[in-house]
């Protein structure tokens, strides 16, 4: 899959280089999927329980700083709107990423392992992306993305994504 640039402001230097990296899984519709296991590279990130009506789902940052606001996730989508109080968006867990679970100038994999099969199908959104600090806003912001697409299928199925890391060295 194609890396997919953003226009951000002229600090991030063209977006040639983030500072930190998320990762969110989010059942954007609302309607109950399945439970999943997600796994990074071969380790297990732990499990994403998807088995209500609600929008839920994990959010994984390399920065406990990094909460998923409107700016980090996807327009029209936002995990089912925002918060009206605080412009959060709801149901999502934050799981903070540790150094070498993402993969500098590899092919990364990211699998949904189907844990449990709660009798609904399945969709919504999975996004990897490279973020950065814009001082002058004072706000955490996306640079690109590395995996942006939406996970939808049969009730009881897996999924599996790769995306490529650029190399810093």
């Amino acid at each position: 899959m194609e890396i997919e640039y953003i226009d951000c402001a002229p600090c991030c230097l063209g977006c040639d280089r983030e500072t930190d990296y998320i990762i969110y899984v989010c059942n954007s519709n609302a309607a109950t999927d399945d439970n999943f296991r997600l796994i990074l590279n071969g380790k297990n990130m732990g499990d994403i329980i998807l088995n209500s009506n609600n929008c839920i789902g994990k959010f994984f940052r390399t920065n406990s700083t990094i909460e998923p606001t409107i700016d980090l996730l996807e327009p029209g989508i936002s995990c089912c709107g925002n918060n009206p109080d605080n412009g959060t968006p709801r149901g999502m867990t934050r799981v903070t990423l540790d150094a070498g679970d993402l993969l500098e100038g590899r092919t990364n994999t990211l699998v949904m392992q189907n844990i449990q099969n709660n009798g609904n199908g399945n969709f919504g959104n999975v996004v990897v992306a490279g973020v950065y600090f814009d001082e002058t806003q004072q706000r955490w912001v996306m640079c690109r993305r590395f995996l942006n697409t939406v996970y939808s299928g049969f009730s009881g199925q897996s999924f599996s994504f790769t995306f490529e890391m650029p190399d810093y060295s």
